[in-house]
């Protein structure tokens, strides 16, 4: 009697344990489709950072290496091993979490900088600007006086026909 009830736990464990084990079709598929909706986003994402004058090279080598786990994963798919696809998958998901939080923060700090750079450029502008008009005056004054006195220190000349 106890090997029967012995059998019998074992058997449910183990029809249990290949419950777990074991992917489906569909939860693979839903999987896929999730990681691929999340890299999508993520896509979107750096992508705009990008567009914002952020330096995304790091973001960009970790998206492609989630778009090849993406691409295993629906390879493994296609062959029917569906735990090997949701793995593949998973690591893709891990590999881009995150990412659409640090591609905002990239894009709000190239957007900051680009801010700062235009101050300094109005900055350094009219000072230049300033300098320009204060040499121009300060030339003009002494070219003047020099001009003045030289015309004033001039004698009249009469020529013979007017004479």
């Amino acid at each position: 009697m106890i090997f029967v009830l012995v059998l019998f736990v074992v058997c449910v464990f183990s029809s249990i344990s290949r419950g777990f084990a074991e992917t489906t079709e569909v939860e693979a598929y839903g999987v896929i489709s999730n990681v691929s909706g999340f890299l999508e986003r993520a896509f979107l994402a750096v992508g705009d950072a990008e567009r914002s004058g952020a330096n995304v090279t790091l973001l960009k080598v970790r998206l492609n290496y989630a778009g090849l786990l993406l691409a295993n994963a629906s390879a493994s798919f296609g062959v029917g091993d569906f735990s090997a696809a949701v793995d593949f998958a998973l690591l893709a998901n891990d590999t881009v979490n995150g990412m659409g939080d640090e591609a905002y923060q990239l894009k709000t700090a190239a957007e900051v900088a680009r801010v700062e750079r235009f101050h300094w450029s109005i900055l350094v502008s009219s000072l230049g600007i300033s300098l320009v008009v204060f040499v121009v005056l300060v030339g003009w004054v002494y070219f003047k006086r020099y001009y003045v006195r030289r015309v004033l220190g001039l004698k009249p000349e009469v020529s013979q026909s007017e004479s």
